[in-house]
């Protein structure tokens, strides 16, 4: 239902299991075996393509009709290599799956990775932190100039792709006004989870090439040592005790603060108070082990032919 002339694009599906859409004229399915990851599957289907963009979105999102004009315009500064912007949570979705789109969209909660999930206010050029490819347009050039989506980079295939695009001189812009709707997991099992998958990935990848690590990757997990440190020097010193409570304070006052902000910007729901405080210290904990945990599994040799739990994208 693109606005954008119909003899100027193709649909291409590429899927683990027979796609029943018969009414689109030109529409390419590709059935992959049940054992090729997310970025294989996008290379295959970037392979398939014939056009000089490519546009990627996940089987769960929904695109206003104007995605592909909008986002065409940037292509005409030959400079620009990839365009994308935001996947935001649906808003008319159950409360379980609301909260967590209001958490992901909270820089407390989500760092720099919370622009995935909210307009920001301008267009600007990133080194790939705030995309998500989801909702991602590229110049085939560029894809094919750095091979593709690493293959044992799962998950954050994203990550490393933007990593190596921004090694290779490759221009990448976050455009607000280029987004998709993308449904976010539950509270609270499936949301823990996918923090931790993901985290899971940036842990490995840090490993793999240590050139894509930056500080605020590792917060959560400092943080973790810190507050399990400051324990085991309390046993031997009253004043690591007090500094351990002074900064779980702090720590929980910020947390306080961003729930209110949550409630008065985003829905005036009392629910949301309480849930969010309890929430988003456990999403902070969830990340700072996967983290850890990407890291141990990439030295024990379980994330260099990429990672499954089992967890949809």
């Amino acid at each position: 239902a693109q606005d954008y002339p119909k003899e100027k694009f193709e649909i291409i599906v590429v899927s683990k299991e027979k796609a029943e859409i018969t009414e689109v004229p030109g529409l390419k399915t590709i059935l992959i075996d049940k054992d090729v990851n997310y970025a294989q599957a996008r290379n295959v289907g970037a392979q398939e393509a014939v056009g000089e963009i490519l546009a990627f979105i996940d089987d769960d999102c929904m695109v206003p009709k104007d995605w592909l004009s909008k986002a065409v315009i940037y292509f005409r500064d030959k400079n620009i290599d990839l365009v994308g912007g935001p996947a935001l949570p649906f808003l008319k979705d159950s409360f379980k799956r609301r909260v967590v789109g209001y958490m992901f969209s909270s820089p407390f909660v989500a760092g720099v990775a919370s622009s995935r999930y909210k307009p920001m206010s301008q267009a600007f050029e990133t080194e790939g932190d705030h995309l998500i490819m989801a909702n991602n347009l590229l110049r085939k050039t560029a894809f094919d100039a750095v091979a593709g989506l690493h293959k044992k980079q799962i998950p954050c295939e994203d990550g490393y792709f933007y990593y190596k695009l921004k090694n290779a001189g490759r221009r990448m812009i976050y455009a607000p006004e280029i987004f998709v709707w993308h449904r976010t997991k539950a509270l609270f099992l499936q949301a823990l989870g996918k923090v931790f998958y993901y985290a899971l990935g940036r842990g490995g990848m840090a490993v793999r090439d240590i050139k894509t690590v930056k500080m605020i990757y590792l917060i959560p997990t400092l943080c973790i040592f810190i507050v399990l440190g400051l324990l085991i020097l309390s046993l031997f010193s009253k004043t690591f005790f007090y500094f351990l409570i002074f900064l779980l304070t702090v720590y929980l006052f910020m947390d306080l603060i961003n729930s209110f902000y949550i409630f008065l910007k985003l829905e005036k729901n009392f629910l949301l108070l309480p849930v969010v405080f309890f929430t988003t210290p456990l999403m902070h904990f969830s990340y700072g082990i996967g983290f850890l945990s990407g890291i141990l599994k990439y030295l024990s040799g379980g994330l260099k032919t990429g990672w499954r739990i089992g967890m949809n994208h």
